[in-house]
């Protein structure tokens, strides 16, 4: 449901799993940098909220029943519909090694996100998969699955990686031709590109992927 926050702003009445993953990267970036620059107590007080976070975003949004992380309801149910969120709880190097197993899994299940274009923003199992007509329901976005690979490749899951990787970059519609505009985002079913062309996160996240090593 949806709750009113401000006169003219509402949200959703649940807690999210990929803004919580942003959140526990940034506290360990904020320890890199408070490390470089010799503030100590700036990056003992942040190192100190690591661990106990890993651990609460584990146990909080991890349903052992699907193997899948998802977002939960203030009366801690799950909002079991997958998608990338999970992907980022990998990049973020979150999960447990059986946690990491189970999300990997399902990414390379062809059923729900090996699909003929890698990475879809819905499971291709979920009944509203919809690539072409639901922005948020199906389309391949590059910048989301740099965040799947990048998850991947922590993990130690070489070969998966360089599957999905090459999957990505050989049959998304134009992505390695010279002249042909990089693209919003791409159709998983048939890698056709998709919404506004000559998109900037798509061409950042290209080099980010092109240029990634094992």
């Amino acid at each position: 449901k949806l709750l009113r926050v401000h006169e003219h702003a509402w949200a959703f009445d649940q807690e999210s799993v990929d803004l919580n993953a942003y959140l526990y990267a940034e506290k360990k970036y904020i320890v890199m940098l408070a490390r470089a620059i010799g503030e100590k107590k700036t990056e003992e007080y942040y190192r100190r909220q690591l661990e106990p976070l890993k651990e609460q975003i584990r146990q909080r949004f991890y349903d052992d029943e699907s193997g899948y992380f998802y977002d939960v309801r203030d009366d801690g149910s799950f909002v079991k519909v997958a998608g990338p969120e999970a992907w980022i709880i990998l990049w973020a190097e979150i999960a447990g090694r059986e946690q990491a197993g189970a999300v990997i899994r399902k990414i390379m299940d062809t059923a729900c996100f090996n699909t003929y274009l890698p990475f879809p923003t819905l499971s291709a199992a979920h009944p509203g998969f919809d690539p072409e007509d639901g922005y948020w329901r199906g389309p391949v976005w590059i910048d989301q699955a740099w965040f799947a690979l990048e998850g991947m490749k922590k993990y130690g899951y070489t070969d998966e990686y360089m599957l999905m990787k090459n999957k990505l970059l050989t049959r998304a519609e134009g992505l390695m031709e010279k002249g042909v505009p990089l693209r919003e985002n791409y159709d998983p079913r048939n890698g056709r590109g998709l919404n506004a062309e000559h998109f900037s996160w798509t061409a950042a996240h290209l080099l980010m992927i092109v240029e990634a090593g094992v």
